[in-house]
């Protein structure tokens, strides 16, 4: 019996981070607190292409749809599409409700809660890849209107 793991005992496929470790994920970090300033989180829109250009194969871009029922890829950068073998940009997360990677759905409402920053080393066994660690940092965005509206992560190989 395949059993998805939750994310408070998600055992051998990730483990939470007190911070992020490595560069792709510091300096996503260090962009997103430059942006947040005062406010809980930052807009979307302060999270600048220009600002993000080096980290841009890393990112991938999470909307939150129907309040955390579902999640949609609205971007995908190339080295994760290239580790996956595929780029799920505009993919909904339940068009792959058997696909082994579901159990992030517990991880973006994780994020969801607390409305801050989660980082994570994951195990991706569920891929055939060269390597199998990353680490990763989930970011919360909000909307022009200060609405939790979206997930802006890197993964980047250990």
């Amino acid at each position: 019996m395949n059993v998805r793991p939750s994310i408070d005992n998600i055992g051998p496929v990730a483990i939470e981070l007190e911070a992020p470790t490595i560069t792709v994920t510091r300096g996503l970090h260090a962009i997103w607190l430059e942006a947040k300033k005062d406010k809980v989180m930052p807009r979307r829109k302060a999270m600048a292409p220009n600002q993000l250009k080096e980290l841009m194969p890393f990112i991938y871009i999470i909307d939150i749809l129907d309040d955390g029922t579902d999640f949609s890829v609205r971007f995908m950068g190339s080295a994760i599409a290239q580790s996956v073998g595929e780029d799920y940009t505009n993919v909904k997360l339940s068009d792959f409700a058997s696909h082994p990677s579901t159990w992030r759905a517990d991880v973006y409402r994780k994020v969801m809660a607390r409305k801050a920053p989660m980082v994570t080393a994951v195990d991706l066994g569920d891929f055939e890849r060269d390597y199998t660690k990353t680490e990763c940092i989930l970011l919360p965005l909000a909307n022009d209107a200060g609405e939790f509206t979206t997930i802006m992560c890197a993964a980047a190989a250990y």
